[in-house]
């Protein structure tokens, strides 16, 4: 099962923000990414392509398609978490991360609002 949830941005390139969530039974997994510009493609059919597919054999089809990088990211986001919700296993156990300390990050927030 796939949801697709579209959030159009007033950005110059317009981009457009996804959220997926991919489901085999009683589990699921999330993904998401902004694509800019237009979309070259239909998502719902890029997505349905996915269908009846194993976690290894959608992320190897995503791999070698056409598809923007963007979007292979986010199938193999959700891929990953769907196979971690299967497995009961984090990320890191599934990626072969020996690192468990957090990851500092800066997140920019900013508003074309005058102040």
């Amino acid at each position: 099962m796939v949801k697709i949830f579209k959030y159009n941005t007033n950005y110059n390139p317009p981009r457009a923000n996804y959220i997926v969530r991919i489901s085999s039974g009683d589990r699921c997994g999330w993904g998401e990414c902004a694509l800019h510009g237009a979309l070259a493609f239909n998502i719902s059919d890029a997505m349905y392509e996915l269908y009846g597919k194993t976690v290894s054999d959608a992320i190897a089809f995503v791999r070698t398609s056409h598809y923007p990088p963007a979007f292979i990211e986010m199938v193999e986001l959700a891929m990953l978490d769907l196979h971690g919700n299967i497995t009961q296993k984090s990320a890191s156990e599934l990626l072969v991360i020996s690192g468990v300390k957090p990851v500092l990050s800066t997140c920019l927030l900013y508003t074309s609002d005058a102040a």
